[in-house]
């Protein structure tokens, strides 16, 4: 279901926002994903407890039949491709050379590969910060979405909004920081998390998971205003598609599987703390990857920023 929102949504901001203004507003595109995480967590869980699990699914999904139905009716297809600069190539190319000309463009797959390595952190913080807590501080189940639908409300809000404006802001220096701050912010995110997994108390865990998720998705504005001004506007909507296959299967399939292995090698050794140790781990090894490769990415950007020919505003 969720297979064409990241694609359409960020081609479709690309038209209705300048180049200039692209970072804040993927900033804030950025937030329905966070809020969608909390949403889940905290009224999906409790429509679990009332009804059950599979009425929790489609009481849940109602709104977005709602909400198609209010896009529909009141959104209108900006004009495609209307920023870019004159004269650019609109037409549609074939699949196979649209592929060739994505794989080939070392700024495209910089920023797709740093985000896939970058989002290992991500995936970790949502699936496995839950067992953690109920490990380390015995809270019953029904009280896990709760804790965490408020933690990522209180750090995915802010978060995007502020990565949005500090990115435009330095862009309008450099647009290097299209990928350096993606870079930083990763490896930036793993200190608190160190602080939170380590903590005895459970409201200073909170806070600094919180702290830790705010600065993780802070990255998001870059690497989604970096990628649709990267590519040619005939295929933005495919390049997102092919970014979030790398995160599908290096973030989401390798991450998780590598944390669990990992936890279940340490446990012997570390007893109920081996799942935190494996997360801080795998986080971190993922933050420094993806700072090695984002600052590879922006080397290819070039001193004076990869957007000129493409800025259209």
């Amino acid at each position: 279901g969720e297979g064409c929102s990241g694609p359409s949504s960020q081609s479709l901001v690309a038209d209705y926002f300048t180049r200039a203004e692209l970072a804040k507003a993927m900033g804030f595109l950025t937030i329905g994903a966070s809020m969608g995480t909390a949403g889940g967590l905290l009224i999906g869980g409790q429509l679990a407890e009332i009804f059950d699990w599979r009425w929790a699914f489609v009481l849940m999904g109602l709104p977005g039949l709602v909400l198609g139905a209010i896009i529909w009716l009141t959104m209108r297809e900006p004009e495609r491709g209307r920023y870019a600069p004159a004269g650019t190539d609109m037409a549609q190319r074939p699949l196979g050379e649209t592929i060739r000309s994505l794989v080939t463009n070392r700024v495209f797959m910089g920023l797709a590969l740093g985000w896939a390595v970058q989002i290992m952190i991500g995936y970790a913080l949502a699936f496995w910060m839950a067992p953690i807590m109920l490990r380390q501080f015995g809270i019953s189940t029904g009280d896990v979405g709760l804790y965490l639908g408020l933690t990522f409300f209180l750090g995915g809000i802010p978060g995007p909004i502020l990565g949005g404006y500090l990115t435009h802001w330095l862009c309008l220096r450099d647009e290097r920081w299209r990928a350096w701050l993606p870079g930083v912010t990763s490896l930036g995110a793993v200190l608190p998390l160190a602080l939170s997994l380590t903590s005895g108390d459970f409201t200073t865990f909170l806070l600094w998971f919180g702290f830790a998720y705010a600065i993780y998705v802070a990255s998001q504005a870059g690497i989604l205003s970096g990628i649709q001004a990267a590519v040619e506007p005939a295929s933005r909507g495919f390049a997102v598609a092919i970014a979030l296959f790398f995160n599908n299967l290096i973030g989401q399939a390798l991450s998780l599987f590598v944390i669990g292995a990992l936890s279940d090698a340490l446990t012997p050794a570390q007893g109920p703390q081996a799942l935190a140790v494996a997360v801080f781990a795998v986080c971190l090894a993922a933050g420094v990857a993806a700072l090695a490769i984002f600052t590879w990415t922006a080397a290819q950007m070039g001193p004076s920023g990869y957007l000129e020919k493409m800025r259209g505003g």
